[in-house]
């Protein structure tokens, strides 16, 4: 009969009906709408089902013929309340508890939304006796473990850079120099970074990490060039100009490392998405170790060593002429 024939048990199944609810019970979020006061609106996308009534009344099926009503839900299936409060309790540590999760907005950090969500946990603790809160995982955690790791390494750096080089000048003078110039020289990268929108993240903080060993080379070479002049008996000033115009290689030897770092902010996909911080802090840092060196640091020289007098005697010193020997013995035999 028309009847049997229109019969749509096999048409609309259980697997069916469950997707179609669930594509129909959507609600995300698309974005702002502003006014003109400046105040954002949200905008969602979709109309998530609100109650059991609405999931009643939920089209299923509309021909868009005349006098033929839509398909709904409550004419192929009975809706009722079930408790399933199985599914989202559970037991921790002898307690009953709640099972909740918590995601983030693209926009803002992983770390700041962790320490708003422990603080309002901690409110509510205190608002509400015997209610306790329990992290299973915190990435938060894992954003402050890498950024403590990564300052501890930076500064590290910095120590022993400093150490090896009162080792060997065995001077605090172009030792306190050299010091200076690398919190100037982070500094000057941070002020970049923050004009060319590089945020504060793990792989930035990656970048200025790596560089920290590299910011003293540039003034370890100028300084050392300096105090050897002045130890030749230069005046304080013309050996602080005089040692950073004969190393000025050091501006090719700086911009040939840069190159080497460089071209990864131009390929495209993943890789560019997370090493393009790390890249371009690297770049300024030791953009800025070069400028220091170029400029900084011959002024304190010119200062600072007014009084020095460097070690006339030294193992380097004692070595010169057994390598000045060794080099001319080379030349002469050039296989």
């Amino acid at each position: 009969s028309a009847l049997d024939a229109a019969d749509l048990h096999g048409v609309i199944t259980l697997e069916t009906l469950s997707s179609l609810i669930a594509a129909q019970n959507l609600d995300m979020p698309a974005g702002y709408v502003y006014d003109e006061n400046g105040n954002g609106i949200i905008v969602t996308v979709g109309d998530a089902i609100a109650d059991g009534e609405d999931l009643e009344n939920l089209v299923l099926l509309d021909l868009g013929i005349e006098g033929l009503d839509p398909i709904r839900v409550c004419d192929v299936a009975d809706v009722v309340r079930a408790d399933n409060a199985g599914e989202i309790y559970a037991s921790l540590n002898g307690n009953n508890g709640l099972i909740l999760m918590f995601s983030k907005q693209s926009n803002y950090a992983t770390a700041r939304v962790s320490d708003n969500i422990n603080a309002a946990f901690e409110e509510l603790s205190a608002q509400y006796p015997g209610l306790t809160f329990t992290a299973l995982m915190d990435q938060g955690d894992y954003i402050y473990l890498l950024r403590d790791s990564i300052l501890s390494s930076l500064l590290w750096g910095a120590l022993f850079s400093v150490v090896i080089l009162f080792l060997f000048l065995r001077d605090w003078r172009p030792t306190v120099i050299t010091l200076c110039s690398i919190p100037i020289s982070l500094l000057f990268a941070l002020t970049l970074m923050y004009f060319t929108g590089v945020s504060i993240n793990i792989m930035s903080l990656s970048g200025l990490s790596i560089s920290v060993g590299m910011l003293v080379d540039n003034s370890v070479v100028v300084i050392e060039n300096t105090y050897r002049l002045r130890a030749l008996g230069e005046s304080t000033v013309k050996s602080a100009v005089s040692g950073a115009r004969q190393v000025g290689a050091i501006a090719a030897s700086t911009l040939t490392t840069i190159c080497v770092f460089v071209p990864i902010a131009f390929v495209e996909g993943l890789t560019r998405e997370l090493f393009t911080d790390m890249v371009l802090t690297l770049s300024y840092a030791l953009i800025a170790s070069l400028i220091v060196a170029l400029t900084l640091v011959p002024a304190l020289a010119g200062k600072l060593l007014a009084h020095a007098r460097p070690q006339s005697e030294t193992a380097f010193t004692r070595f010169m002429p057994k390598y000045k020997k060794s080099v001319l013995w080379a030349v002469n035999h050039k296989a």
